[in-house]
């Protein structure tokens, strides 16, 4: 399928519910896709480190803690190749605390959904549990690629294969990799309606409401805020369907 008949229908589903549904739309499906990453995010350890035990989980614990230990080293200042990582540990602790504290702080997704809470109790306890499933990223994200080096059956030829290449294989054997794919495009969706919401919330309120409009009512806001959802969902799709899969990081610097 072409790229940009993928871009346009991830456009228009994602963009639909999150426009006219509004914010209560956009976190029901939130939910439900979380559920399910969380879910598929720890079936592939737990899937990779029992084959790698030749059908025991625990075997392959152990095959993991036995051979070549040295991927399991937290504290390295060196990676496998004997190049410098590109992010030493004590990082951790400066400049990426900074970085953390900025983004989970005033970003306006995240910002958005904690002030949409109820009461400030139930604000404060989804934020801890956001914390908390945060803690587990390196199990499903840093563990399936030091197993995945344990498995040259594999074929994986760049890194950027690692974790696709471990999760095919993964529930190719149980028989659910395209239930895991759905979950996957679901999270896509759930990515892009998110931003859209929250942008256009910030727009009709923020710039419209703020300098534009004072005066508006509060359903002319909401109005103008589907109206900038729509503009911006477009236009999304338009950039989205031009730079392809080179990024637009990419585009911008070598496309000018």
């Amino acid at each position: 399928m072409p790229l940009y008949i993928v871009v346009a229908i991830i456009g228009v589903l994602g963009s639909s519910y999150a426009i006219f549904g509004g914010l209560k739309s956009v976190a029901v499906s939130d939910t439900l896709n979380g559920i399910g990453l969380l879910i598929g995010g720890l079936a592939i350890p737990f899937l990779a480190l029992a084959a790698l035990g030749g059908g025991s989980f625990f075997e392959g614990l152990a095959t993991l803690g036995r051979d070549n230990p040295q991927y399991l080293a937290v504290l390295a200042q060196e990676n496998i190749d004997g190049k410098t990582v590109t992010v030493p540990w004590p990082t951790l602790f400066t400049g990426m605390m900074f970085i953390q504290v900025f983004y989970w702080s005033t970003n306006q997704v995240i910002v958005q959904r904690a002030m949409a809470a109820r009461s400030l109790a139930g604000g404060q306890k989804g934020v801890l549990f956001a914390s908390g499933m945060k803690l587990l990223g390196p199990i499903m994200l840093c563990l399936p690629g030091i197993i995945a080096l344990h498995m040259p059956d594999l074929n994986i030829g760049k890194q950027d294969q690692v974790y696709w290449r471990c999760r095919s294989a993964m529930f190719y054997r149980i028989g659910l990799w395209g239930l895991f794919a759905a979950v996957l495009v679901g999270s896509i969706l759930s990515s892009f309606n998110s931003a859209l919401n929250s942008a256009s919330t910030l727009f009709s309120l923020q710039f419209y409401r703020g300098y534009i409009n004072p005066s508006a009512s509060g359903e002319e806001t909401v109005k103008i805020g589907k109206y900038f959802g729509i503009l911006l969902a477009l236009a999304s799709i338009l950039i989205g369907a031009t730079i392809g899969p080179d990024g637009i990081h990419i585009s911008i610097f070598t496309k000018g």
